[in-house]
């Protein structure tokens, strides 16, 4: 349960909280130290519920309903607090965001999605074999160092449908095909970051497609 020490019912001093008892006597001595509290009082060791302190000073059990909101377009204010039957009721308020703040939003969410699809792999094609690849950075880097060690020589490379023979210019080529499907991705989000840009209201930026939906593999 969770707590708010309020003033006249108008002022939250201190809240919501989870029944701290020192650190909401620390607020409490403050209140007398400055005299805005002009009697003693002791916090319980365990939490009471409702207590009046007095002085107009209560401490009020809490309910907090938090409403559902999507946090790219809106935001909430509040809590706004009502006092009945001895417990402190907060509600919140939807409020759309500024469209820069949107775009914004819009914009990290591309940044993320084309991150994914850059590290999610590719397939390629080198010695009439097309086979999936890595498109992370350490296997990039291990393949340009490979590349460089084959030169003109071959070797056995183990692909996911087997072994095939490789030059150098062969992982090379790899290596080049794997930055064509990354430079592919950056030229998406460039894309998409300028349709947001061009958007001059929320519904047209709701139509944007960031991230597709997923299509189960046999559906």
């Amino acid at each position: 349960m969770n707590y708010l020490l309020v003033q006249n019912k108008q002022i939250v001093i201190l809240g919501p909280i989870t029944w701290r008892q020192r650190f909401i006597q620390t607020e409490i001595n403050d209140l007398i130290e400055s005299e805005e509290l002009t009697i003693e009082y002791t916090v319980p060791a365990t939490e009471q519920g409702y207590i009046d302190i007095g002085d107009g000073f209560e401490i009020f059990p809490v309910e907090l309903t938090t409403p559902a909101f999507d946090p790219i377009y809106e935001e909430l204010s509040g809590p706004f607090w009502t006092y009945e039957n001895n417990v402190a009721t907060g509600t919140y308020t939807v409020n759309t965001l500024s469209i820069e703040k949107i775009k914004g939003h819009l914009k990290q969410v591309v940044a993320t999605e084309r991150y994914r699809k850059q590290n999610l792999g590719t397939t390629v094609t080198v010695a009439n074999t097309t086979f999936s690849v890595s498109t992370d950075t350490n296997t990039i880097n291990s393949l340009l160092s490979l590349a460089n060690n084959t030169g003109t020589n071959t070797i056995n490379y183990k692909s996911p449908n087997g072994f095939i023979s490789l030059t150098g210019a062969d992982i090379q080529n790899v290596v080049n095909q794997i930055h064509d499907y990354i430079q592919t991705q950056f030229n998406w989000e460039k894309t998409t970051n300028e349709t947001i840009n061009d958007s001059n209201d929320i519904t047209t930026l709701q139509a944007i497609k960031i991230i597709e939906p997923i299509t189960l593999r046999g559906v």
